[in-house]
Parts: C-alpha cells; sequence; structure tokens
C-alpha cells in the first residue's frame, strides 16, 4: 500500500508498506510535511541569530517556530 486511506483505522504492520511521510496515530494515517532542508535551516538560523540584536530594546520577541503560529 503507498497510500493509505486517511479515514479507516490501520496497524503498524500497515504503517510499514507506506511510502513517503505517513504518520500513524491512534490507528490514524496522517500524511505529514516533509522536513525543512539544511538550507532552509542554516537561513532559520541566521535568521534567529541576527534579529534578536536588530529588535533589541524593542518590545517584542523573536521566536522560532516551524508550522502554524497561536
Amino acid at each position: 500500500m503507498s497510500n493509505p486511506d486517511e479515514k479507516k483505522y490501520h496497524s503498524y504492520q500497515d504503517w510499514l508498506t507506506w511510502k513517503g511521510s505517513w504518520e500513524l496515530i491512534n490507528g490514524r494515517a496522517y500524511n505529514m510535511s516533509p522536513a525543512p532542508n539544511s538550507q532552509h535551516q542554516f537561513i532559520v538560523g541566521e535568521l534567529h541569530f541576527a534579529l534578536p540584536t536588530f529588535f533589541q530594546n524593542k518590545s517584542c520577541y523573536v521566536l522560532v517556530a516551524e508550522g502554524k503560529a497561536c
């Protein structure tokens, strides 16, 4: 099986046959985003190092978040 049905319940044995970035949580299949590549991680790191200095003495914070913001 290469793409599981996200509406059905699956087993660990099913998960072993899936291709791509799928997670199995309480029997349900979730298609996950791929991990960021190394260039993306490098740029995020550089920005997180530089931006706090830029915003020093300001009433804001620099946060690192991958994904949906609250």
